[in-house]
């Protein structure tokens, strides 16, 4: 078995997506996660009251959370409290499926550890990280990149970095856009930018009503389960409070 560490927490699982490769760690300390691959038929079962989402379909069997690719069949199921994962052994076929649902299942117990995923572009800048969020289109990858270059910034994520709200930390993850940067680093918390396109440069604070307003739409939350979306909106008013947050018009 091999162990892995996303932010602060230990995984141990006998294999992880490629991406996870930049975050394998020694064996100090105790796993808080497991991951185990079945037999997929150890996974058969019909869901109760289940939600699709994009391609994902989920939910309860089980006594725990099942989420079911719809375009590729692959299965994982996931305890209550998001401490083990039982993937089917067919989801390796597909890598982006299963870097996918490690995402869900770390990204769930994040939750519990006080850290959110943010749809942003973050670099690290004098020491500082910055993450430029917006929808998907408007250029936060762009903007991330022109700090790169005429900067000197380091990315740390070009599409979900994960800010852990109680240390005021952003930080690198295994799992990305479509820029596909799995950097294992952090820092403390600069500022959130929302970005705008305009004809102009121009920076603006912002209402805690508009902080909310914004951070609402490009937070991760998982909709089937009613009780972390909850403890994402209370990290939301948190986050809103120790961290910076301002329109960029550029």
């Amino acid at each position: 078995m091999s162990l892995y560490k996303v932010v602060n927490l230990i995984i141990d699982a006998e294999e992880m997506p490629e991406s996870f490769e930049g975050f394998k760690c020694s064996g100090e300390q105790e796993p808080a996660l497991r991951v185990r691959y079945v037999k997929s038929a150890e996974l058969s079962g019909e869901v109760e009251g289940a939600l699709e989402i994009n391609d994902i379909r989920t939910g309860r069997l089980k006594g725990g959370w099942l989420f079911e690719s719809r375009r590729s069949g692959s299965r994982m199921w996931v305890n209550d409290d998001y401490s083990l994962a039982e993937a089917g052994e067919d989801v390796k076929k597909t890598p982006l499926i299963w870097r996918f649902f490690m995402q869900l299942f770390i990204c769930g117990r994040l939750l519990d550890e006080g850290v959110l995923t943010l749809h942003s572009a973050c670099v690290k800048l004098d020491g500082r990280a910055y993450a430029f969020s917006a929808p998907s289109g408007t250029g936060k990858t762009t903007r991330a990149f022109a700090w790169e270059k005429a900067l000197g910034a380091e990315i740390i994520s070009g599409d979900r970095p994960v800010i852990d709200v109680k240390s005021k930390k952003i930080c690198g993850i295994p799992w990305d856009g479509k820029e596909r940067i799995f950097n294992n680093t952090s820092a403390g918390a600069g500022a959130i930018f929302q970005l705008r396109r305009a004809p102009f440069t121009r920076i603006r604070k912002l209402t805690d009503a508009q902080k909310r307003e914004f951070l609402i739409k490009q937070i991760y939350f998982p909709m089937w389960d009613g009780e972390r979306a909850m403890k994402a909106m209370v990290l939301i008013s948190e986050m809103i409070r120790e961290i910076p947050v301002y329109r960029l018009f550029c």
